[in-house]
């Protein structure tokens, strides 16, 4: 079977064609009316030859020979890497021999480091000291180690002995000293010294005629030993130990042999000092009152001084009040047993408070012009059993 195939140009061909055909049937229908000068006849290009399919090539022969070829080469080429297979896997694999170490230049010695600096030993202790009566340290730094300046290299080492105050060495107290020092030699009869404060003991009242050396014969044993008494009471006698007042309540060295405290008499035998430092400026008594006018009783005795000045309890006892008291001002009362009290008035400044125990010639306050007053002084007041009494009758 024959297939006539066309091209664009075919196409055109037959569509030219047609309309000559329609041309000329118009023409044949009018011709008898009109005639018509028809067109040369059109030259027609020829029809364009289509070119026969591409002849599709034919598949290659495939050589028997070579196939087997390469069945052959793939075959040994399996086996020999099956081969390498089983030769890892089973033999033995050789550890690699590790590298040799490149030899190495011979260590150096290092240089001996110096040995630090070791501190000097502090100096052992060569001997001992006992303390005697009346030493200080510059003494037995003199007799031991021959100057009197070095108390400090003993007092250093024997502070765990003597405590804080370099000052205060007890006798019996064994004390190192720094090698090199002489031997201790006998201590000799010392002059008369300050002596530590022994142990607070039982307390001893002042009578008429008393003295600290008398005091210390009758509760110590020993009147050479006032000055123990003295120094446990400064804060009482104050600077003169040869001015003690009746009243006074002294306290004893510990172990000395005194009985029970003495107690405060009713109406002291002897007299007590002045509460403060000043003069008199009014009596006990009847008096018209300096600021109302009125005449009545003055129940104290008045002592003009300074403002601040202090204001002493006349003897040991507790506090019965302290406190503001309306015309007294500022006010202090001592209960010294026995139905004896004292009151202290118009007061600056109080420095007790109520059931606090004082001694004799503590400060309880200072001078004032509290309450009712007219200017700065003390009115001191002394009561038996409730009832005022002459204070002068109590006054030294």
């Amino acid at each position: 079977m024959q297939t006539t195939m066309t091209s664009p140009t075919g196409n055109a061909y037959q569509s030219m064609l047609g309309q000559l055909r329609q041309a000329a049937s118009f023409a044949s229908a009018s011709a008898a009316t009109v005639p018509v000068a028809l067109p040369a006849p059109v030259a027609l290009p020829a029809p364009v030859a289509i070119p026969a399919p591409t002849a599709i090539p034919a598949p290659a022969t495939v050589s028997a020979t070579g196939l087997l070829g390469d069945l052959r080469a793939a075959y040994q080429n399996l086996v020999k890497r099956l081969a390498d297979f089983a030769k890892k896997v089973l033999q033995p694999k050789e550890e690699p021999k590790p590298a040799e170490p490149a030899p190495t230049a011979p260590a150096q010695p290092e240089p001996a480091k110096p040995e630090p600096a070791k501190p000097e030993p502090a100096p052992a202790p060569a001997a001992t000291y006992t303390v005697q009566k009346g030493d200080s340290l510059s003494a037995i730094a003199k007799r031991t180690l021959g100057d009197g300046n070095r108390w400090r290299e003993l007092y250093e080492l024997n502070k765990d002995v003597i405590g804080s105050n370099p000052n205060v060495i007890h006798p019996g107290q064994a004390l190192k000293l720094p090698g090199g020092s002489a031997a201790p030699q006998p201590a000799p009869t010392p002059p008369p010294a300050p002596a530590p404060k022994p142990a607070p003991g039982p307390s001893y009242t002042v009578q008429r005629g008393d003295s600290l050396s008398a005091i210390a014969g009758r509760t110590l044993g020993d009147s050479n030993r006032w000055r123990e008494i003295y120094d446990l009471n400064r804060d009482v006698i104050g600077g003169n130990p040869n001015q003690i007042a009746v009243g006074m309540t002294l306290r004893l060295p510990g172990g000395a042999n005194a009985s029970a405290p003495t107690p405060a008499p009713s109406q002291p035998s002897g007299k007590w000092q002045w509460p403060t430092a000043g003069r008199k400026t009014s009596n006990y008594g009847n008096r018209k009152h300096p600021i109302t006018g009125v005449h009545k009783l003055h129940s104290g005795m008045d002592i003009g001084a300074g403002t601040g000045t202090a204001v002493h309890a006349v003897q040991s006892g507790k506090v019965s009040f302290a406190g503001w008291n309306g015309g007294y001002g500022n006010y202090v009362v001592v209960d010294h047993g026995n139905g004896l009290q004292t009151a202290y008035a118009h007061l600056s400044k109080i420095n007790v408070s109520r059931g606090q125990s004082v001694g004799a010639r503590d400060v309880i306050g200072k001078v004032g012009s509290t309450g009712m007053s007219t200017g700065p002084h003390l009115h001191f007041e002394v009561k038996k059993n409730g009832s005022f009494v002459n204070p002068e009758s109590y006054l030294a």
